[in-house]
């Protein structure tokens, strides 16, 4: 949906047919090359490159039609190729006796990625061709663990750790616009982007003045011109797989995933409802008048941060998404416990 709607509507309607255009088929090529050494220690070390062309994603319906006319897309969203991807990385693994290393590192560039694949200002991004962080995959995972044997290997104890750098959020100082019919980068103000913005003008309904109408706030944060330039906190996790032979043909097994509960965000995303700066709870005529209007011409907006709303004056849902800029999208596995049987035959 378009970044206006993104910020404050708690659902999109559509009118009429839903149009379909032709897909180019999605392909890419993928290289690796790897390193491999066998003896008491076994080391493979692979670089890998992935590079996909026409990339499909649901963007809106007049997405083709709105790069041709330098306007922005309506919210409609359909199958439709979306420009490119880049990833490329490193893969270690390691094995010594009970212990075994897995570590990856991966750097992915995409014109389409999640959050902000419906942001009507993404389209001038994928026909200038630039491409985005990727916010799906963090850069650096690890898994080490070792293998203890006990009872003449019918028991078999083997701890793991794991790690993870912060997985990207963040929603850019700059956004891509059409300019004079050509794709330009402009700073990112809740004037040309009213839902995942950076900055925020005095009069959102408004372009920005240094004099008459300059910023107010901001998010705060230290991030790039591009989404996805922040990155949470890297995340530690420790579990536990437990082996035993009860017969030869039956073998039981106890795996307990996030052994310490760890509760720590794996990921953030950009509060969809934040229509003010952060910690904004209402009461500004400004932005009453400016976010209204997308209801209707004399609508007023009376809500603060974080609420859902279908008419701008009274909440959609029974709960919130909160005051602050950005909120948690997704959390580690809860500790849990896995009690498995299996039979040979």
């Amino acid at each position: 949906m378009p970044a206006s709607a993104c910020s404050n509507d708690s659902g999109g309607k559509a009118n009429g047919a839903v149009p379909s255009f032709p897909l180019a088929p999605e392909t890419a090529d993928d290289y690796a090359f790897s390193y491999e050494r066998g003896g008491s220690t076994q080391v493979r070390l692979t670089y890998f490159v992935d590079l996909e062309h026409n990339v499909i994603d649901v963007l809106p319906t007049n997405y083709r039609s709105a790069l041709n006319a330098g306007e922005n897309p309506n919210a409609i969203g359909v199958p439709t190729n979306a420009g490119q991807l880049r990833s490329h990385g490193m893969e270690l693994w390691v094995h010594n006796g009970g212990f075994t290393l897995n570590a990856n590192y991966n750097h992915t560039l995409s014109s389409s990625i999640y959050q902000f694949a419906f942001n009507d200002l993404n389209a001038p991004a994928i026909l200038a061709g630039h491409l985005f962080p990727a916010n799906y995959i963090p850069k650096l995972t690890a898994t080490a663990s070792y293998e203890f044997d006990f009872l003449r290997r019918r028991l078999r104890v083997a701890p793991m750790l794991s790690y993870e750098s912060g997985y990207p959020y963040g929603n850019g100082t700059k956004v891509w616009e059409i300019v004079n019919g050509t794709p330009e980068q402009v700073p990112n103000d809740n004037y040309v982007n009213p839902g995942y913005n950076y900055y925020f003008l005095k009069n959102p309904s408004l372009p920005y003045n240094g004099a008459t109408n300059p910023y107010i706030a901001n998010l705060g944060t230290n991030e790039g011109a591009d989404p996805n330039t922040l990155h949470t906190v890297p995340q530690t996790l420790v579990s536990l797989h437990v082996e035993g032979d009860l017969s030869p043909r039956v073998t039981a097994m106890l795996d307990v995933v996030n052994l310490f509960a760890t509760a720590t965000p794996t990921q953030l995303q950009g509060n969809p409802y934040l229509i003010g700066p952060p910690g904004y709870t209402g009461g500004n005529l400004l932005y009453e008048k400016a976010y209204g209007a997308q209801y209707c011409k004399k609508c007023l907006y009376t809500l603060g941060n974080g609420v859902p709303t279908n008419d701008a004056d009274s909440p959609a849902v029974p709960w919130q998404y909160g005051l602050g800029a950005y909120i948690p999208e997704a959390y580690p596995m809860a500790r849990n416990a896995l009690i498995r049987l299996r039979f040979r035959l």
